[in-house]
């Protein structure tokens, strides 16, 4: 016996199936920004610079956190060793060469990092934990 071909002899209708590699059309070829710092104990999302202060003036010297800024960007806000909190912005430009994460020192020079994790490092800060 032979399977039922459908109507009038008709073959079976096939169900189409997608193709085993993605369309050009559908690759997001945008540049990706390393998120997961806001995943850490440090990322303070809520915070502005006056709750930073407060939250720093107890802690230990060099301890910081990250909030972000108004604008779109990043800041590092730290305790110095001379006890006065810093708030260093950082830039988030997805499409920068040679990572998206820009912080500008006081000499105008622009330092690239792939990570926040890379800006803290370069500052020297000691990550909040809690």
């Amino acid at each position: 016996p032979t399977p039922h071909a459908g109507a009038a002899g008709a073959p079976p209708a096939l169900t189409p199936q997608p193709p085993p590699y993605p369309h050009p059309h559908d690759v997001d070829t945008r540049p990706r920004v390393d998120t997961s710092y806001q995943y850490k104990p440090y990322w303070r999302p809520s915070c502005d610079r006056v709750g930073a202060e407060r939250t720093l003036a107890a802690r230990q010297r060099m301890c910081g956190l990250v909030r972000p800024t108004s604008d779109g960007g990043l800041c590092v806000s730290y305790k110095m060793i001379d006890d006065r909190i810093q708030h260093t912005r950082v830039g988030v430009e997805p499409n920068a060469t040679p990572a998206p994460f820009v912080l500008v020192d006081e000499l105008d020079e622009r330092h690239y990092f792939a990570t926040v994790d890379g800006v803290l490092d370069y500052l020297q800060v000691v990550p909040l934990r809690q």
